[in-house]
């Protein structure tokens, strides 16, 4: 996920320290853009907002099985 950061995702346009709001974080996508965010040197913070929660015990990590 580093890499992102180093082409197209410098976020230049921001000032440093942001905060952010992601919609929809338990979704597929959500959760992806939540993650990428909350990684990136130049955000503070992330809040992530859902109409439901993600139910543990239904959770996959294909990352770290």
């Amino acid at each position: 996920m580093g890499d992102v950061f180093k082409t197209n995702a410098e976020l230049t346009s921001f000032t440093d320290k942001m905060r952010v709001a992601v919609f929809g974080s338990a979704g597929g996508i959500g959760s992806a853009l939540y993650d990428m965010l909350a990684a990136h040197p130049r955000i503070e913070r992330v809040f992530g907002f859902s109409r439901q929660h993600p139910d543990p015990k239904f959770q996959i990590d294909f990352l770290n099985p």
